[in-house]
């Protein structure tokens, strides 16, 4: 009988629980279970700070005020904070000269939360804020639970569990990117209009967590025309990936890995538009590309690009270009210009503020399209400027973290977990050294200009622990330089190590290609383990003149340089020779028995060893 009371009991419970189940699983998903007053008593905190959206100044003296009836007020630092019950909250600014702006957040118990403000000063006509209405979802349309998400705009939720939530950010572009252990971190991007409600799921998929990627909003135009340039590629080539085409507005929205990225847009009719940048993880950049699709009759058409003379890098602070002919321009962000200009003997003059001016000049005809590229040399300043690098490890190719950057001039830094630094120096000639346990110290030389940013590209090689390394680098062109060697006989066979057959360390020929660099400057190392009775070879190949190419740069008077490193450490750099025909840099032989390093530094025509030319026919 008790059995009997007990089963009719449960039965009854699990009627009633089915039932009020039923009713709340019936609420639309939007609608906020716990209510606008809900959270049991339960709160969470939000910290903030809140900014002019003209100057990026903080604002002091903002009243932040939430609908659970909390408020407080911004600092001397622009910053806030204040405990919130747990629920659906509204949290709205507002100072005197400016513009009110909302912000919506699910709280969460014990949770902490981090919601940015931009003012609008009153009179502006800017409306700063849209909304995301987002679910985090896994690979088979699971929700991920536990997440934390956080936009470029420095704004940061926890979302609710197995529900969508609502997001409020400023408008513009904006990427917004969830995270949790046992997750790679999951991406969303898009335009997001003031007032406006952007709908988006953030996809996940189990992996190890990763670091925050970094976003790129490309906007790609005729050089000539100015009209966008619609169902352009836009490619990294680092991943060998066509992401997808602009849109009828010439643009394209891409998410990338954080670190030095290598980009490739393109479109046929177009010449290829190759750049070189440091994607930085968590922000958007916006970079606008002109396409050059040719001149017209009549005249003659010119184009280029203006670059560092020391880095080989574009100059982006708008080079004035002016024909003697009259006609001017302006470089764009990325160093480019295109003009139309007359015919006959033309004087081009490039100047900048910062910059020693260069003039060149061509002889045009009709039609004619030329290009004219021109190298500038910083004129230094007495104040300070950046220095901006990645410091790479040459055995694996990955940046290096924790990395001491010292200057001559006292200043240091240390490099992130990309290997990236960044630091303000004294402007003029600077000697900087890297410097970390377990590698040897490196130093280059970079002129420092004032108030410009300076790029490096530099490497770290770790404590040999075996006979001898060999480690190339070079410039931006030629793009891809490939290092070469071939052993004397060891336990029977040659071998020849090369890009594809790349070598063993413990077993024959104990010699390893350690790093094949496919987009310039290197690092790229081969490591020779044991050495063996005979001759090893070392040569270098330009195989970005392979078939040769009248617009790749040789390989003599490249700047490619090859550092030899031996357990006493680094005992000589050999530049290449300044003069020289030919696609083949013959560097050094190294006698196996005694260790002696002959240096030959020749460059040739003629492929060092016939067996190579039989499998290298393809390379990537």
């Amino acid at each position: 009988m008790l059995k009997l009371s007990r089963l009719v009991f449960f039965i009854i419970l699990s009627i009633l629980i089915s039932f009020y189940g039923f009713s709340l699983i019936g609420c639309s998903e939007e609608d906020d279970p716990t209510g606008p007053n809900g959270g049991g008593g339960q709160t969470g905190t939000v910290t903030g700070a809140v900014t002019d959206s003209q100057t990026n100044n903080f604002i002091v003296g903002v009243t932040l005020s939430s609908d659970d009836g909390k408020t407080t007020i911004t600092d001397s630092t622009g910053s806030y904070s204040f405990t919130l019950t747990a629920g659906s909250r509204s949290i709205e600014a507002s100072a005197a000269g400016y513009s009110n702006s909302s912000r919506q957040i699910v709280v969460t118990a014990d949770g902490n939360f981090t919601i940015n403000f931009s003012l609008d000063p009153l009179g502006s006509g800017n409306d700063t804020t849209g909304t995301l209405r987002l679910t985090v979802k896994d690979q088979n349309g699971a929700y991920v639970n536990g997440s934390t998400v956080q936009t470029d705009d420095g704004s940061t939720i926890s979302p609710p569990d197995n529900e969508p939530f609502y997001f409020s950010v400023n408008s513009g572009w904006r990427l917004v990117w969830a995270r949790r252990s046992g997750y790679e971190n999951g991406y969303v991007w898009g335009e997001v209009a003031a007032g406006d409600t952007l709908v988006g799921i953030i996809r996940m998929t189990e992996g190890n967590e990763s670091n925050p990627h970094g976003a790129v909003k490309w906007t790609v135009t005729d050089a000539v025309t100015g009209d966008p340039v619609a169902d352009a590629w836009v490619n990294n080539t680092d991943s060998g990936t066509d992401f997808d085409n602009t849109d009828a507005n010439g643009i394209f929205f891409g998410v990338y890995s954080a670190g030095n990225g290598h980009f490739q847009i393109e479109k046929p009719g177009y010449t290829n538009y190759l750049i070189d940048i440091p994607v930085i993880g968590g922000v958007i950049q916006e970079f606008r590309v002109e396409l050059i699709a040719g001149g017209g009759g009549g005249s003659a058409y010119v184009f280029g690009r203006v670059i560092d003379e020391t880095s080989g890098l574009s100059i982006d602070t708008g080079v004035d270009i002016v024909s003697s002919d009259g006609v001017s321009t302006v470089t764009d962000g990325n160093g480019h210009y295109s003009m139309t200009v007359g015919t006959g003997s033309i004087t081009f003059t490039a100047s900048a503020d910062g910059w020693q001016t260069e003039r060149e000049t061509l002889e045009l005809v009709n039609g004619a399209e030329s290009e004219l590229n021109f190298e500038l040399s910083p004129s230094q300043g007495s104040g300070t400027g950046n220095v901006f690098g990645t410091v790479l490890n040459t055995q694996t190719g990955e940046g290096e973290p924790e990395v001491t950057v010292f200057s001559d001039d006292g200043m240091e830094t240390t490099t992130d977990n990309l290997g990236v630094f960044s630091f303000d120096v004294d402007a003029g000639d600077r000697l900087i050294t890297l410097s970390k346990n377990g590698f040897l110290n490196n130093s280059e030389e970079v002129t420092v200009v004032e108030d410009q940013t300076s790029i490096m590209h530099v490497w770290l090689t770790p404590q040999l622990d075996g006979e001898l390394r060999l480690i190339l680098s070079w410039g931006l062109d030629p793009l891809d330089l490939d290092s070469y060697m071939r052993t004397p006989v060891v336990e029977g066979s040659v071998y020849i190590i090369k890009w594809d057959i790349q070598g063993e360390r413990e077993v024959p020929p104990y010699v390893t290609l350690d790093n094949d660099e496919k987009y310039g400057y290197g690092p790229e190392s081969i490591t020779i383990y044991e050495y063996h009775p005979g001759q090893y070879e070392y040569w270098v190949h330009n195989y970005s003149d392979w078939p040769p190419d009248d617009d790749v740069q040789d390989l003599a008077g490249s700047g490619a340089k090859v550092t030899i490193q031996t357990r006493e450490g680094i005992i000589n750099t050999v530049v290449v020779p300044e003069v020289g025909e030919g696609n083949y840099w013959r560097v050094c032989q190294i006698d196996g028995s005694t260790g002696e390093i002959e240096i030959l530094n020749i460059i040739d025509d003629e492929i060092p060893f016939t067996e190579v030319l039989k499998t290298d026919k393809a390379k990537h």
